[in-house]
């Protein structure tokens, strides 16, 4: 088999579309999540700035832009990303076990092979 050509897997339409559902939903989630997480980093990294600002001020009397722009607001922003993602693939392994019951009934596929396909997305 050489490099991007279809392996000969016999896979029914029925499997194909429950893979594709369980990854439509790890999306959905995933993005939710990030997104929500994104707007809080944002956020942080904003007062962390003006933060920086005030606390330079008053120790130095001057106020340098890159230790604001990097300590102020990316070392927050930063921070609430990494954790985001982390909450993201948490959320989504929770969630995997009762998405696979679900769509391994909805689309009369194995369970069996729809989770060996849902942990290795899980890692993703």
């Amino acid at each position: 088999m050489t490099y991007r050509q279809p392996a000969d897997v016999d896979v029914s339409s029925r499997e194909q579309s429950a893979v594709q559902a369980l990854g439509e939903r790890r999306s959905r989630v995933k993005a939710r999540v990030l997104f929500v997480t994104s707007v809080l980093a944002v956020g942080a990294g904003l007062v962390g700035y003006t933060m920086s600002i005030d606390w330079q001020l008053d120790l130095m009397g001057v106020a340098y832009l890159w230790i604001n722009m990097a300590v102020g607001f990316g070392l927050p922003t930063a921070t609430i990303m990494f954790v985001g993602s982390k909450v993201a693939r948490w959320q989504v392994a929770r969630r995997i076990p009762t998405w696979v019951d679900q769509l391994a009934k909805a689309h009369d596929v194995p369970r069996d092979r729809l989770q060996a396909v849902a942990h290795a997305v899980q890692s993703l």
